[in-house]
């Protein structure tokens, strides 16, 4: 009995651990996924200024980005090239239609992600449930065969704010004492 409850407590803290990374894992993501919006859209917006002037290359005023909340004004003429920042300073050019085709296809695969760490993280808070009630059944069961901890407080496994962690933790068994080692 003794160690189905140790094994519960190992699956238990293994499934907290996964879900504490699929929730970090999908915050960026999630944090991604705006700024390659706002790429596409600002190649939809090239494409567009490129169409409607019939490609002849005549200068327009925008507002870029300098920094967060930092934005300044520039003249540009459409070349019908831009480039993308990839990251790990690489920064490469593309033509309008292949930076529209690179980022519609990294937002597919970073919604379709998002979508795929959304199921497997409900997958594994259904499995943290599971364990934990499995666990609690299984503490009453041994409640019910009559076993019990000595010492509690020398027991590392129980949440105690105040018990040192120690390598071993005695049970009473039907008057039998045991020691099992953690």
């Amino acid at each position: 009995m003794e160690d189905l409850l140790s094994a519960l407590q190992t699956m238990h803290s293994k499934y907290k651990l996964m879900e504490s990374s699929l929730v970090e894992n999908r915050k960026s993501l999630k944090a991604r996924i705006p700024g390659i919006q706002a790429s596409l859209d600002a190649i939809n917006a090239l494409i567009a200024r490129s169409v409607e002037g019939g490609g002849d290359g005549e200068p327009f005023s925008t507002f870029f980005a300098v920094a967060e909340q930092v934005h300044a004004k520039a003249v540009v003429a459409p070349t019908g090239k831009a480039c993308l920042w990839l990251g790990a300073n690489v920064m490469l050019e593309y033509t309008y239609e292949e930076a529209q085709a690179l980022l519609r296809a990294n937002l597919e695969a970073a919604v379709s992600k998002d979508a795929e760490q959304l199921v497997d993280l409900d997958f594994v808070r259904e499995q943290v449930v599971m364990v934990e009630v499995r666990g609690a059944v299984g503490g009453a069961r041994a409640q019910s065969l009559g076993l019990r901890h000595a010492h509690p407080a020398s027991c590392s496994h129980l949440p105690s704010p105040h018990a040192r962690p120690r390598p071993q933790c005695r049970l009473i068994w039907r008057g039998r004492s045991t020691t099992t080692w953690r």
